[in-house]
């Protein structure tokens, strides 16, 4: 008995400290989140998409016109308005732009005399990333608090957008063994024709780390949902001694997307003050 008590004062002994200092950890965390969610925050924040595939409408099936997802990019500054620890309204103002593509394929022997090499566009990724477009967006989000200063949010909302009012006109050549050229392709597409701005939806997600300024790191991914075709525009395929080929093409700009951003809480001036007794 007497080993006994000897074995449970000895661990009494040595884990106390550790169980005063791991609750004086937990309470000096949860004082810092309720500070830095005691007052607004401002954040920038930067990602890359993938945007869904433009519709091609055609009058026939030759040269196997279509379209591919492209990437697009997209940069933020947000205000968030934060009620209490969980929740917060953000309300922000991005630009971005995103990718577009058209493809096809036509047989070297289609022209007269024959090409050297076949001539296509095929479903890699577009160098034409100029579908530019602004946007304010209104967002609601909740957090779920891990450990260690770490957390989940999830939120949703609409944006307000517009894209300047131009017309990108497209032209391109085949080059014939003897080196003349040939004008096979004609397009032209217009953003946002009548300059009206438009509604989108989007769902989020992200992981987060409260740093040791008292600042947040977020890594997030997020899904827009657009319903509006900003992008019209026509196309035309004009080979001598072929007949004509042409159509019609529209992009939404829905995309997922993956990216990172920064948050300004100031609360480690906020910390300081209260430390000398200051509101």
């Amino acid at each position: 008995m007497k080993t006994f008590k000897k074995v449970f004062i000895l661990f009494i002994t040595f884990q106390f400290p550790t169980i005063i200092f791991s609750q004086t950890t937990d309470s000096i965390n949860l004082y810092r989140k309720e500070v830095i969610f005691s007052k607004n925050h401002i954040s920038f924040s930067i990602h890359g998409s993938v945007t869904t595939k433009a519709k091609i409408s055609k009058t026939s099936e030759k040269y196997n016109v279509g379209s591919s997802p492209q990437p697009g990019y997209e940069f933020g500054l947000d205000y968030h308005i934060n009620f209490n620890q969980s929740y917060s309204l953000i309300v922000g103002i991005h630009t971005g732009a995103l990718g577009r593509n058209l493809e096809y394929f036509i047989s070297k022997n289609e022209f007269n005399p024959p090409m050297q090499y076949d001539i296509f566009d095929n479903k890699g990724s577009s160098r034409d990333i100029d579908l530019f477009y602004y946007k304010l967006p209104v967002s609601v989000e909740k957090r779920f608090f891990l450990k260690k200063m770490k957390l989940l949010s999830l939120n949703a909302g609409l944006s307000l957008l517009n894209t300047p009012d131009i017309g990108i006109e497209i032209k391109s050549f085949a080059f014939y063994p003897n080196g003349s050229s040939v004008n096979f392709f004609d397009g032209l597409l217009i953003l946002n024709q009548d300059a009206k701005f438009w509604i989108n939806f989007h769902i989020g997600g992200g992981y987060a780390w409260i740093l040791k300024n008292n600042n947040i790191l977020s890594a997030n991914l997020i899904a827009n949902l657009s319903t509006t075709k900003f992008a019209k525009g026509i196309y035309n395929f004009t080979i001598p001694g072929q007949t004509p080929v042409d159509g019609s093409y529209s992009l939404k700009g829905s995309f997922i997307g993956l990216g990172v951003s920064y948050t300004f809480t100031g609360a480690n001036n906020l910390l300081r003050k209260r430390s000398y007794g200051k509101k």
